[in-house]
């Protein structure tokens, strides 16, 4: 009776120690998934980045054209960043890392990091901040893209007094800027962005479907336009929004309003809300 005592805790005691190795070998062979950051470098360049995975010999980074496409493996390396250049222009990318960890003959692999994405950078375009006229950035007519977003143009920067003209954006508007003058686009992280109009390709449209600010002859086509949105247009007859005698004329938008514009025109409309 003793001996079958003295055996079965011989037994158990050594599927203890078994189990109790492979726990910690299990422990030991974790790996923690990868945090990632991805930022825009260029117009061809995105940045990943990622912390340093405790017991990770090397990284493998994938990337897709869509958050749930299909995912490539473009590197493996045992740095914690990587730029993957030769990208489309303001084109949007997505990315996802996972850990690897080698012991002898055997691979052992993280969980993918979440998938974060970004947009290559748009070539010619300036992003929210302040610049000055003649030194950052050229005198001229620029486009500026975005939603909401709030612009100001003034004699000296952090100076309210000195502000010349301000206005919001409603996903498209002109400016000319002359040298001296200070720019400032607030984006509200929505990305916005300012480009010299004539680096943009314009697409002519035969009738205007949503808020903005339109170049007859290059954004819209000249003639008689039906509007049937919005609370107020305007027509000017240059993109020098402080010069008040370039206003053609203006009113608002009750239902339905038609207007007549011509090529060189620039032609405004505020959204309802």
């Amino acid at each position: 009776m003793r001996k079958n005592i003295i055996s079965l805790l011989t037994l158990v005691f050594s599927i203890a120690f078994v189990f109790g190795n492979e726990l910690d070998a299990s422990a030991a062979t974790s790996l923690s998934k990868p945090v990632i950051t991805v930022k825009a470098t260029g117009t061809t360049k995105i940045k990943i980045s990622y912390k340093k995975v405790k017991g990770a010999t090397s990284y493998r980074i994938y990337r897709a054209t869509s958050k749930n496409g299909k995912y490539k493996r473009i590197i493996s390396t045992k740095s914690t960043s990587y730029t993957n250049s030769k990208l489309k222009s303001s084109f949007r990318y997505y990315y996802k890392v996972r850990a690897l960890k080698k012991s002898g003959k055997k691979t052992y692999y993280s969980k993918y990091s979440t998938v974060k994405s970004t947009k290559t950078l748009i070539p010619y375009a300036k992003y929210a901040g302040s610049y000055k006229v003649g030194k950052d950035i050229s005198a001229g007519e620029y486009m500026i893209f975005g939603k909401d977003v709030y612009y100001e143009i003034s004699k000296q920067p952090s100076n309210f007094d000195a502000i010349l003209t301000n206005d919001f954006v409603y996903n498209q508007a002109y400016v000319r800027l002359s040298v001296g003058q200070y720019f400032k686009l607030s984006d509200y992280g929505t990305g916005a962005y300012f480009i010299p109009s004539s680096k943009v390709k314009h697409t002519l449209a035969t009738s205007v479907k949503k808020p903005g600010m339109y170049k007859i002859g290059a954004d819209l086509k000249a003639g008689t336009h039906k509007i049937s949105f919005g609370s107020y247009y305007e027509v000017i007859n240059n993109s020098s929004i402080l010069d008040m005698e370039a206003l053609e004329y203006n009113g608002e938008i009750n239902g339905t309003e038609y207007v007549k514009v011509k090529n060189g025109q620039f032609l405004k409309i505020n959204p309802s809300y």
